[in-house]
């Protein structure tokens, strides 16, 4: 299932938002509250559905893209409900404050695609929670940060990472806790390898119940993929 999310306004208690926002689609919950943790209530929506509908052994996800683990974070909420699962962030600079904030999850650092190697991390000095890999990702999403980099005065910096194939990341969630209920792949023009990764890896009774993809190229892809499997 393809979490698309509701195309309204969101709530007036979440303030204005950026410009560069207009016509996106927000996802919220009925009844959330001002402390929304996750980037568009996304994981307020998560937890929502999953509320009456899951038996505790179900509550389990897999985050690709965790960035920093707690703000603008789909699955902190989950953590905090008693979830268990793996962050997965490629961002050195982000990975300490993963494992001292989330001790109840497995953190890898890695970029995590459909390969193995070592490949070329592109991110900012300063907003290190947007990083990219320009070799393999989507050109668009190189070029929206180098934009960004350059509209606040800021320089790009490249780390040399670990890459791993999505679907081991994938079996081992499912080896150690289960089947993960929620995935999110947020991967700044990668997502379409990652997805396929995981799902032609894996057995269709061992598809996750809910995924949430970053689109911000606002193509089809992902959901073609998703709707032919």
């Amino acid at each position: 299932m393809l979490i698309a999310g509701f195309a309204l306004r969101p709530p007036s208690h979440w303030g204005s938002i950026p410009s560069h926002w207009e016509g996106a689609t927000f996802s919220w919950c009925l009844g959330d509250v001002p402390q929304v943790i996750s980037q568009t209530g996304q994981a307020e929506l998560v937890a929502f559905i999953c509320k009456n509908g899951f038996k505790e052994h179900d509550l389990v996800f897999l985050d690709i893209g965790a960035n920093d683990d707690v703000s603008h974070s789909s699955t902190c909420l989950l953590d905090a409900l008693g979830w268990k699962g793996m962050l997965v962030e490629p961002n050195p600079e982000l990975v300490e404050n993963l494992r001292k904030n989330r001790p109840n999850c497995i953190t890898v650092n890695a970029a995590c695609l459909d390969q193995s190697g070592i490949v070329d991390l592109l991110t900012h000095t300063v907003l290190s929670t947007l990083g990219t890999m320009p070799s393999l990702a989507d050109p668009m999403a190189t070029k929206r940060l180098l934009q960004e980099a350059k509209g606040t005065g800021l320089e790009c910096v490249t780390h040399a990472v670990a890459c791993v194939p999505a679907v081991s990341c994938y079996r081992h969630v499912l080896s150690k806790y289960g089947k993960p209920s929620f995935v999110k792949i947020d991967a700044e023009g990668c997502e379409g390898p990652i997805l396929r990764s995981i799902l032609h890896g894996i057995e269709p009774e061992e598809y996750p119940l809910l995924v949430e993809i970053e689109n911000n190229n606002r193509n089809n892809e992902c959901f073609n993929y998703l709707r032919g499997v």
